[in-house]
């Protein structure tokens, strides 16, 4: 996986899929406000530090602001939707490789 997103070997469409599955595995299509927070939090700092950083938290918060001006996320509930999420990067108003 890592190869593929540091090669850009994969399509948009294809990235779209992964990161679709990275966020809701099994496919609920809400995900709850602390699970896709600590995501955001461990996608960014990656699997050599063990707690967040500055830039883990930068990354976190200005992920939440692109999510919350597309709505994505359920204002009352926190939660991500992730049909609306799958919609705002098929229309390029969330960029799929911030992600990468």
């Amino acid at each position: 996986m890592n190869a593929f997103l540091r090669f850009n070997s994969l399509s948009e469409a294809q990235l779209i899929t992964i990161w679709q599955r990275i966020f809701d595995p099994i496919g609920i299509g809400k995900i709850a406000r602390h699970d896709w927070e600590g995501l955001l939090d461990s996608l960014s700092r990656g699997s050599l530090t063990k707690d967040s950083t500055i830039l883990s938290r930068m990354f976190e918060i200005n992920m939440r602001t692109a999510l919350e001006r597309t709505k994505c996320i359920d204002q009352e509930e926190g939660e991500l939707d992730m049909k609306r999420m799958q919609k705002m990067f098929k229309k390029r108003k969330i960029d799929v490789n911030v992600f990468n």
